[in-house]
């Protein structure tokens, strides 16, 4: 095979003239459905569980009185009056502490890590967790003589032991002043759930955190963020018992084709950098064939498909092992996002397979794999088709 044809034929036509499969054309397909895999059992898995979990104690937490300020995704309340902020905080601490009876859920009490002083007054519950941002010199914000404002906080941290303690806000008459003080709140707790799923018992630790921050100095905005990580125990069993091997043998699978179809991407790229630069050599003696050349031609020494479908190998890898790494190895807090994030980058490879239909099919899969936790609007390959095509004819998403 001559250099020139190296860069001309396509696979197909190496295939028939030459007998040389198009390797890299397999190793893409077979990446391409290992990544479909691995998405759909994402999508039958750990989204579900976290999306649902969104919409609970969103529910649970927020009182009915607030004013929702956001889309379907964004759970976002506005707070304008102090008795409504009172009202959130008092909700999420009751909430808490009456679990057992204000939701149909089984969640149960994460055992109390005891202080060196024992002043725990719930030895066997954990109690909520309070960090409040305040200013050191609010006067500062409200001084209209004084152009120059002293923006400095600090943060001070209580724990809430039971269902009337508020900590800084138990003083009814200080209440305004810490509120105005105040830069930002954030509360959070930690309950244990059990989950079936496909005839598997998957306890799972639910990590619900309020955050209270000020919009402009104008109002309060309310975000509720759970986020869900397995118990301990999940990580002790055989890897051949946790509920999650399917999947991590999936993007086993990815991170193995792709760390293939990558080599053999290298490969090309270095055997077509010699032929470049071996025309370059015969160009100086020719170098009126050279600028005979059209700027077609000419780019193919230089073929983007190499650096975009390297780029999407190398998300794919990223992506599969850090899931792998965090599915595998025992953690206190687990954020998927990120992973799934790089492998929905990867997901976009399908666009390079066969044509432009898969482009569509590859940013729907991008959506499941990243928004799925999110949004019922991504819960399936299928409700993600529809939403991007809802979205591509300028209709509204938003529920």
């Amino acid at each position: 095979m001559t250099p020139w044809e190296r860069l001309k034929l396509g696979p197909f036509q190496k295939w028939k003239r030459y007998g040389l499969p198009p390797w890299k054309l397999f190793l893409n397909v077979l990446a391409v459905i290992a990544t479909t895999v691995s998405i759909y059992l994402i999508e039958e898995s750990l989204a579900p569980y976290a999306r649902v979990q969104q919409m609970n104690w969103e529910n649970i937490l927020v009182p009915s009185s607030l004013t929702y300020s956001g889309y379907a995704s964004d759970y976002t309340y506005d707070i304008f009056t102090i008795s409504d902020f009172m009202s959130s905080l008092e909700s999420y601490v009751q909430t808490y502490y009456e679990l057992p009876n204000a939701t149909v859920g089984n969640y149960e009490y994460m055992e109390a890590e005891e202080d060196n002083n024992n002043n725990n007054n719930n030895t066997n519950i954990r109690p909520i967790k309070m960090e409040l941002i305040r200013y050191k010199y609010p006067s500062d914000l409200f001084n209209t003589i004084d152009s120059s404002v002293n923006t400095e906080t600090y943060t001070s941290v209580y724990e809430l032991q039971d269902k009337w303690d508020l900590g800084p806000f138990n003083n009814e008459s200080g209440r305004e002043e810490v509120i105005h003080s105040m830069d930002a709140m954030h509360l959070s707790f930690d309950v244990q759930n059990i989950d079936v799923e496909n005839g598997d018992r998957v306890c799972y630790v639910n990590h619900v955190k309020e955050s209270y921050k000020y919009y402009y100095r104008g109002h309060v905005q309310l975000t509720v963020h759970p986020s869900v990580y397995m118990c301990g125990s999940e990580y002790h069993k055989n890897f051949v018992e946790m509920h999650f091997m399917p999947l991590m043998l999936a993007l086993f699978v990815v991170i193995v084709f792709s760390i293939s179809l990558e080599y053999l991407h290298i490969k090309a790229v270095i055997k077509h950098i010699e032929i470049y630069q071996l025309i370059k050599r015969q160009a100086k003696t020719r170098r009126q064939e050279w600028r005979n050349l059209s700027w077609r031609d000419k780019l193919e020494f230089f073929n983007v498909w190499f650096f975009v479908t390297s780029m999407g190998n190398i998300a794919s890898i990223i992506g599969s092992i850090w899931c792998v790494r965090l599915l595998l190895f025992e953690t206190t807090s687990i954020d998927l996002n990120p992973p799934f994030f790089f492998i929905g980058i990867g997901c976009i490879v399908l666009a390079f397979v066969v044509g432009v239909l898969p482009i569509f099919i590859g940013f729907a899969c991008f959506g499941v794999a990243y928004f799925a936790s999110f949004s019922s609007l991504f819960s399936s390959i299928d409700q993600a088709a529809v939403t991007l095509f809802s979205l591509l004819n300028g209709d509204s998403i938003h529920d």
